[in-house]
Order: structure tokens, then sequence, then C-alpha cells
């Protein structure tokens, strides 16, 4: 239902590439009305609105404390973005490089101002299968995992009353859905030709399982549920032809009933991206896609 092409360059409403790069992570999420927040390579957020057209762009504020990280071209970076994410009030948080190390930054919506509230991210006690990913759901903010571990959850911070804040690491077995407070566990059972989404609840106690059957599958994802609870998982699996893959979305009612299989055209893989696909509450699935000639904002409905 769109597609806008945005074009590298160092103007405003452009997409930067910093001198001599080519293939270095770029990272995007929506606030709830829509709004397309990307992070550039030097760090700059650009914001735009559901249409693909520029609203505005910002550079993320430190505190007074901080030092620089780097310098590019003469401007100063004290945050360098490595994942953003939404409350249910848009507050953005950041997962930042500081010059002391990784933290989660709370800013409020005047983004020109330093962060209201920052907490230590301590790697050395989560596992190496961490992802660079954050995800909130109920107030809760959670690093997913990565690799064979892609459907494990850990949680390390909360929003208390607003307020951002240090919690113990605690680890959970899969990854929370936003509508249904259940849990889904998403993995490869059979190479290239077979998976299941286990769905479980608070507990622990397993609801139900989907089996998905394509051949050539070689991932498989849970991007998320919808306000009505559908589910949605991101697959990838090998071409006919044998050389690359396609990139599919798989809509399950809250029953595992199969609803619709979107085929996503557009995937470009010579430029990498935190995030292939992500889902809105309504049903859209979005995508940014970094290719050599500049950035892609698609976005397909999944209601027919």
């Amino acid at each position: 239902v769109l597609s806008s092409k945005l074009a590298y360059s160092n103007g405003e409403q452009k997409i930067r590439r910093a001198p001599g790069e080519i293939a270095l992570p770029y990272y995007f999420n929506k606030d709830s009305k829509d709004n397309i927040y990307i992070a550039d390579l030097l760090g700059q957020i650009k914001v735009f609105d559901s249409s693909g057209n520029f609203e505005f762009s910002f550079q993320p504020q430190g505190s007074v404390d901080d030092l620089v990280v780097m310098e590019i071209d003469g401007v100063k970076i004290y945050v360098v973005v490595n994942d953003l994410a939404f409350d249910e009030k848009d507050n953005l948080y950041i997962k930042a490089s500081l010059s002391t190390g990784s933290y989660l930054l709370q800013y409020e919506p005047e983004y020109t101002l330093p962060y209201r509230k920052r907490i230590p991210i301590h790697w050395e006690e989560l596992p190496k299968t961490a992802f660079s990913a954050i995800y909130i759901i109920n107030n809760k903010i959670y690093i997913p995992g990565a690799g064979q571990d892609s459907w494990i959850s850990y949680l390390i911070g909360v929003i208390d009353n607003g307020i951002l804040k240090e919690t113990p690491l605690a680890e959970f077995q899969g990854i929370l859905g936003s509508t249904s407070g259940n849990w889904y566990k998403v993995e490869i059972t059979e190479k290239f030709k077979k998976g299941t989404i286990t769905i479980l609840d608070s507990s622990g106690t397993v609801l139900r399982t989907i089996i998905l059957e394509r051949e050539g599958l070689v991932s498989m994802g849970f991007l998320g549920e919808d306000q009505n609870g559908n589910i949605y998982i991101q697959i990838e699996k090998t071409k006919e032809s044998g050389t690359g893959v396609e990139l599919e979305v798989h809509k399950f009612d809250s029953v595992g009933n199969s609803l619709t299989i979107l085929s996503i055209p557009n995937t470009n893989y010579t430029l990498w991206s935190n995030k292939l696909l992500l889902v809105s509450k309504d049903g859209t699935v979005w995508q940014v896609l970094p290719a050599d000639d500049g950035w892609y904002i698609n976005k397909w409905s999944t209601i027919y």
C-alpha cells in the first residue's frame, strides 16, 4: 500500500552514509501514530509520517557529563544508537553506546532535550546470544536472543510510574505477545522443511502448537500480535532457483488457523538492518529496506 524511496545524502531529509561505509547496522521503529523513526549511520534519527513524508530529525542528546564517543565531519556524537523502541505513551527508549559503556536511555517526546533517565546494560550478565534489539510490552523492556536462542527474552528494565528503572535480570522462554500476554517460542524443527510455533501462557503451560511447513525454510521469527490477537510469523526460505532467499509473513488467528501468507517482494540483502519487518496493531506490515541506491519505506496490508 506504500513504497517511498529516500536517497542517501547529507541533507536533513536524507539518510546519511558515513565516509567509505557500505554495510553497517540501521535501526527503525514506529510510534503509536505510525510515524517511522530511522537511525542513520551517525546516530541521527529521521522521522517520517505514515505516508513516508519527512517530519523532522534529531540527534539524541547526552547529559552534561557524557563525553564524545566519535566525531565525523565535525559532528560530535555523544549517543550512538543501537536500537530504539516506544512505550505506550510514546516515550522513546534507545539502547545506546556512550563513552562509559552500554545503556538504556529514556527520552520524553520532546526529543531535543537530554535523556530523562539512563540505566546500564550489564552485557557480562547476558549470554553471548543476546541480540541487539529491544522490545517493550506492559512497561517491561526486553532483549531477545539470537540464532538458536531467538525465542528467549531477557528482562533488562522496567517503567515504573513513567520512570525507567533497573531490575534484576530475568530470562523468559519465549517472546511476549502484546495483546494476549502469551509467550511465543518459534523454532525450526526440520531443516529446510518445517518449524513450530509453541504458545505458552504466563505460567509456562503450553496452550497450543502450530506447525508451519515450507520447502526451503531457513529461518523463522515471531513478529508480533495485532489488536485482535492474530499472530504474525516472519520466515525466510531459499528460492526455487537455489540462489537467494525469499521473505514471507504468515498470519494465523489466535487458535492457529492460517489466514494469509504475505510474500515480501523487496528483499535486498546487500546492506544489513537489525530488523527486517515489523507489524502494527492494525496488522499492517512495515519494512525499512536499506539498498545500494537508498532507503525504502514499504508497507502492506494483511486484511483482504
